[in-house]
């Protein structure tokens, strides 16, 4: 089962829930990109150790957050650098 629910069927409380967890997942997963180092991090090793606690889909969504955000840069190699390490 989803845990999802379209945002217009989640009462206040569970889209505010939701919307914490969603923060929560993008700071993370920044976090673990910035602490990578200049050299970065591959997507696919990254991914391969949240793919038990995280969707793709969800994943994706949140290092498209990273990237929009110009916080992370995503190779042509799929290698997510932290933006400050580029030069």
């Amino acid at each position: 089962m989803n845990s999802f629910a379209p945002f217009d069927r989640l009462t206040d409380e569970q889209l505010r829930a939701q919307t914490s967890s969603a923060v929560q997942i993008v700071a993370a997963l920044g976090a673990c990109i910035k602490d990578s180092g200049s050299n970065g991090i591959p997507s696919g090793w990254l991914y391969a150790g949240l793919c038990d606690r995280l969707t793709y889909v969800h994943y994706k969504a949140a290092i498209g957050v990273l990237k929009r955000t110009k916080l992370v840069i995503e190779t042509p190699h799929h290698l997510l650098i932290w933006k400050e390490y580029m030069k």
